[in-house]
């Protein structure tokens, strides 16, 4: 499934079905944050819940904290299909006290740190996430169609969802919502419509990942806050995000430099993250 927004003009024949956003959750709680940072909120050189990293480390995956998602024991539960563990459970399974490096000095990716920055949006906001993303960012919008699931349940119409998968497993919040949601969100998020230019030159300014890209189609990767980006020249400079969880993979992207500025999100059910990234990739140069 794929949708695409060239000149504001839509192109897609299955915009409307809702899929899991998996990571691309990231870019939507980084937006909120900033939100946030704006209403004199947040602040995003403060450490927040006793951490050593500040709000805008967590936002770069540059705190030092370790990734659930590496640990065989939660794959494994996940698999087995076994409760979810609370996110206390999982900080003590994780050992994440233990640093993998001072904050600020490296970068790796982190679920456990957008852990955390789901709960001081719940915190801050007082409201559940639902509540908190709709109204800081999708009722602005008119996006109606984007939840946050909390139970299998939640999921019963969803697309490319292992059955009965427990949307407790993603500590950031599974957030679902249609391709055509996922492309207006951020191509309005570009022209401005929810963040003032300068929160948005923080949330692109980039930290260059001396990474291998594997099978990736990435040839200078980087990352800002809740971000993916790609800074090569040209007309395939982009940013936005992969997600990718059991049953399929997202990739919303925006390319603002060819001919027309181009915004694609495409939705399917692989297992990683490289095909659907050279699909966006291959959709933005048809397009230009």
């Amino acid at each position: 499934m794929e949708y695409s927004i060239k000149n504001h003009e839509v192109n897609s024949l299955t915009a409307n079905i809702t899929v899991p956003w998996w990571s691309f959750g990231k870019t939507v709680l980084a937006t909120a944050i900033l939100v946030l940072v704006e209403q004199g909120k947040l602040d995003l050189e403060t450490n927040y819940y006793g951490l050593r990293a500040t709000l805008k480390e967590l936002l770069q995956h540059r705190s030092g904290l370790k990734d659930y998602g590496d640990f065989e024991s939660y794959q494994l539960d996940v698999k087995n299909k076994a409760l979810p563990w609370t996110f206390e459970e999982m900080l003590l399974r994780t050992n994440s006290d233990e640093l993998l490096f001072e904050p600020g000095t490296e970068w790796k990716y982190s679920n456990i740190g957008y852990g955390y920055i789901r709960n001081l949006i719940v915190e801050t906001t007082k409201m559940d996430l639902e509540g908190a993303l709709k109204s800081l960012i999708f009722d602005k919008l008119k996006l109606t169609d984007v939840k946050v699931a909390v139970t299998s349940n939640d999921l019963k119409y969803c697309a490319y969802v292992v059955k009965n998968y427990d949307p407790g497993w993603v500590y950031h919040g599974m957030i679902t919502g249609s391709l055509k949601s996922a492309a207006v969100f951020f191509d309005r998020l570009m022209t401005g419509e929810i963040l003032s230019m300068e929160s948005i030159d923080l949330m692109f300014t980039p930290h260059l990942l001396i990474i291998d890209s594997d099978d990736r189609p990435w040839k200078v990767p980087a990352y800002g806050l809740g971000m993916m980006m790609d800074m090569q020249e040209g007309n395939l400079h982009c940013m936005g995000h992969t997600g990718i969880g059991p049953g399929s993979a997202i990739a919303v992207y925006h390319f603002p430099h060819g001919k027309v500025p181009i915004t694609v999100a495409i939705s399917k059910n692989v297992t990683e993250e490289g095909p659907i990234e050279h699909d966006v990739v291959n959709n933005a140069k048809y397009n230009q």
